[in-house]
């Protein structure tokens, strides 16, 4: 499994935003890879759950220090790889490459919003 996370620019705890997505998404993968769950059985509505996680301890720590979610803005990329399957996430504007040989390819792009800033 590999996780990274980069905050936002604009966001004013955006490094303790990435840290904190990452250690938690890091905490309910493994627990759920403990219990025996497999790459090819991650769905959209799996990963769901696991970023309704981050989210809930992004809100929790935000709510402590009396800010807002926003202010711990951060981007996802993460990959849960075994000998026979592998699955990829992304929210935000990172990217994952693999490869194999010497032939280099993006999983998959960020979805472009309406405006090229979003």
């Amino acid at each position: 499994m590999a996780i990274a996370s980069d905050g936002a620019g604009s966001a004013i705890c955006a490094e303790e935003g990435a840290g904190l997505t990452c250690a938690t998404l890091n905490e309910v993968i493994e627990h759920w890879l403990a219990a025996g769950g497999k790459p090819e059985e991650i769905t959209r509505e799996l990963v769901a759950e696991w970023i309704a996680g981050v989210r809930a301890a992004i809100e929790s720590r935000a709510a402590g220090k009396q800010l807002s979610m926003r202010d711990f803005a951060c981007t996802v990329v993460a990959a849960v790889v075994q000998e026979t399957a592998a699955a990829f996430l992304q929210i935000g504007d990172g990217a994952i490459i693999c490869g194999l040989a010497d032939s280099y390819d993006v999983v998959f792009w960020p979805d472009g919003g309406e405006y090229v800033n979003t």
